[in-house]
């Protein structure tokens, strides 16, 4: 079920007549898309802009860049200010027949040929520790794809602005009601991530441990609250786990390297649940220099 957008006359007669905002402008505040927009400027009888309503698209032009050039509506839509379905309005005027995606993909495979930027970085540590945690990649034919599903926005923001830094070309968009996915294709990417070992990872973050210990607790972090019973009193504690032993010991390792002291415990799920690492911070001035040195865009109210 898609969420419903809430936006009363008032304010979108505010925003776009008043404000002289776009639709586009209008769509990103509300996080939905611009269609959505325009279909509730015409629910409200609002009179849209002239230059919102047409778009001058000189004879051939529009054909030249689609089947040509191979742009996507998206694309076109950036080039002429206006939205995907204006120019899917166009195409389908003059007579042309719209690409499917089999048919994108068969052409253009998605960003396969992006040669990313796989030298040691603040960013490629990062990307290390959130994959290691909650991201996953995916192929499925000549697809390679890089993700990640969070509910917060920032978190997915921050994956976004990291894989663009080495040269990928990701996207992000609400996936359901409450999803944020961050994605991106690069068959060369998926490969190399893919071939390396634990030991090549550890050459990677040796010089920046806390862009990586940053996005394996943005994943796969927990900041608590428990009550001592004894004084009445709350305290914080971190605890980050991991199915995998060899991701949970590193981790150890870089917190310890910080002048921290974690505390790693195995847990025992029932069948067929796999046995669970959990690394534990209780020590309430660590806790809080954990949370400055790695300095995370979510799970950091103290």
């Amino acid at each position: 079920m898609r969420n419903k957008l809430e936006i009363s006359k008032r304010k979108l007669l505010e925003l776009y007549v008043k404000n002289k905002k776009s639709t586009c402008k209008i769509s990103k505040l509300y996080k939905c898309n611009t269609e959505t927009i325009r279909r509730k400027l015409i629910d409200y009888g609002i009179k849209r802009r002239y230059h919102e309503i047409k778009v001058k698209i000189s004879p051939g032009k529009l054909e030249h860049f689609y089947i040509i050039k191979k742009l996507s509506t998206l694309e076109l839509a950036k080039k002429y200010n206006c939205s995907q379905w204006t120019i899917r309005s166009n195409l389908i005027k003059k007579g042309v027949k719209l690409r499917n995606s089999s048919e994108f993909l068969r052409w253009k495979p998605p960003a396969n040929q992006i040669k990313p930027l796989t030298n040691p970085s603040m960013n490629l540590s990062y990307i290390l520790g959130v994959l290691l945690g909650d991201g996953w990649l995916y192929n499925y034919k000549n697809n390679y794809f890089i993700g990640l599903d969070t509910i917060e926005y920032n978190f997915s923001n921050s994956f976004f602005k990291s894989l663009k830094t080495i040269n990928l070309n990701p996207n992000i968009f609400k996936k359901g009601v409450k999803y944020w996915r961050t994605i991106a294709s690069s068959k060369l990417f998926y490969q190399w991530f893919n071939n390396l070992d634990f030991k090549e990872i550890k050459k990677i973050i040796d010089n920046y441990p806390k862009d990586f210990l940053r996005g394996i607790y943005e994943s796969e972090g927990c900041l608590g609250v428990n009550f001592n019973k004894n004084n009445n009193k709350k305290y914080l504690i971190i605890t980050i786990v991991s199915c995998e032993e060899e991701t949970i010991n590193l981790t150890k390792l870089l917190i310890e390297k910080l002048g921290l002291h974690p505390r790693l415990n195995l847990r025992h799920p029932r069948p067929p649940r796999k046995p669970i690492w959990a690394l534990n911070l209780g020590k309430q001035d660590e806790i809080k220099r954990f949370l400055y040195l790695i300095n995370p865009c979510i799970k950091n109210k103290t």
